[in-house]
């Protein structure tokens, strides 16, 4: 069986599945290296995940690294993000739900100079989180299991330089290290009335891929002065194609066990009696696409900001085995706007909050049964100043679909609710003392 009709069976399992009220994070995370998680931060996140034109001197934003020159040379800039939600999986036989809670990022971002801005964080670049089982009975060989795990993904650490060319143009390169492990597991258990109660015989394999590369984005910022305090940020970034590292070990085998109704809980300490397969940190590479995405936004008084980007993958360009044959391109679009009444007003702090409000859609690179997984939803939300301080808490809210129940296929739908603390910090100011 090749990797491309393994991927069309597990998701049939995962669909008839349902009935037998498994738990289930999101389906679609068992695909190459999982779910990619929204690399933005808050402003970014409820404007519809824009960045490639955002521009600011108080806000970090880590999609376009020509951005940094635009920080206040006398700050040093904070960003701490926590994210929350759920997501529904449909199929045409139940619907399932689930939550989770977990840490978003952490960024730093300072000009060093006139002509130079950097900033640093780590976050969580993907998501591998999915559980599901199936049943089916047999004249053969009576009732059999199929049980399917996934965990782990990778996060990112990294470093982003900008350099001011002129006035209005800016260049920058975000150099980036990719590290972690994803663990999957498959698994068929098999009940014989040959074997004595409650007894299974069960083959399972578990595999661990283990990544750790670095990665280089390039972006660009070129900014117009417009009449009315005015003004139009035009951005693109890239990346180039990148071969990743890896380590994969592998473990299968076979074995009897007793076992009860909650035996796939319970399934990581079963030991194999027979082992077929044991190899450990086999080296390998895995390559990443190239991308390249264009964004602008425009400004209007500090109190307007509107801007879009539109970001492709070349997906269907590259071939390995953590994703098979069945990719195709991924093509993104995405819009925001930001409304400030009054930044400035000292009287009417509602005025001073900044409203956010955005959308996106998004073609994947994954293509099932002949049929394209999209994805696509809105964001909105507030940015709240402190008062007296550069400081601001802002909440971000996303809801959206993935996915379809054509081609017995799965739907989800999910929310997002973001919360982050950003905080300025006075550090470059030499004190007098008299």
């Amino acid at each position: 069986m090749n990797y491309k009709t393994k991927v069309l069976v597990i998701i049939s399992f995962l669909a008839i599945s349902f009935s037998n009220k498994a738990q289930v994070g999101s389906p679609y995370s068992q695909f190459g290296f999982g779910d990619n998680q929204n690399q933005g931060f808050e402003q970014s996140k409820a404007m519809g995940g824009i960045g490639i034109g955002l521009r600011s001197s108080g806000q970090l934003n880590n999609l376009n690294p020509a951005s940094h020159t635009a920080f206040d040379s006398l700050s040093v800039l904070y960003a701490f993000g926590f994210n929350t939600g759920y997501n529904n999986i449909e199929s045409d036989v139940e619907k399932l739900q689930r939550t989770d809670s977990r840490f978003g990022y952490f960024a730093l971002g300072f000009k060093g100079n006139k002509y130079w801005g950097s900033s640093f964080g780590v976050a969580p670049a993907t998501k591998v989180d999915y559980t599901y089982r199936e049943m089916e009975t047999t004249d053969l060989n009576g009732d059999i299991y199929y049980y399917f795990h996934g965990s782990g993904g990778l996060n990112k650490a990294y470093w982003s330089n900008s350099f001011q060319i002129t006035p209005n143009l800016s260049l920058g390169i975000t150099t980036a290290y990719l590290f972690g492990a994803i663990n999957k597991m498959s698994s068929v258990f098999f009940a014989s009335e040959y074997l004595s109660d409650n007894e299974t015989s069960y083959t399972k394999i578990k595999r661990k891929l283990n990544v750790s590369d670095f990665t280089f984005d390039y972006g660009i910022q070129y900014q117009f002065d417009l009449k009315d305090n005015s003004k139009l940020v035009l951005g693109a970034v890239y990346q180039n194609k990148i071969k990743l590292n890896t380590k994969q070990s592998i473990l299968g085998g076979s074995s009897n066990a007793n076992i009860d109704d909650d035996f796939y809980k319970d399934i990581y300490p079963f030991e194999l009696s027979t082992v077929a397969i044991d190899t450990s940190n086999m080296k390998g590479i895995i390559t990443l696409p190239n991308s390249f995405g264009i964004g602008f936004t425009y400004i209007h008084k500090d109190k307007l900001i509107v801007g879009a980007d539109v970001i492709q993958e070349r997906w269907s360009k590259v071939n390995n085995d953590v994703y098979g044959d069945y990719t195709k391109d991924l093509l993104s679009a995405k819009a925001g706007i930001e409304l400030t009444p009054d930044g400035n007003s000292v009287n009417h702090y509602l005025a001073k909050v900044h409203y956010r409000l955005g959308g996106h859609y998004t073609q994947t690179q994954l293509e099932i049964n002949n049929t394209r997984i999209n994805d696509y939803g809105i964001s909105f939300g507030i940015g709240l100043p402190l008062r007296n301080t550069k400081t601001s808490f802002n909440i971000s809210c996303e809801f959206g679909q993935r996915g379809t129940l054509d081609q017995n296929l799965l739907k989800e739908t999910y929310g997002i609710v973001s919360l982050n603390l950003s905080l300025s910090d006075i550090w470059f100011v030499k004190r007098k003392f008299k």
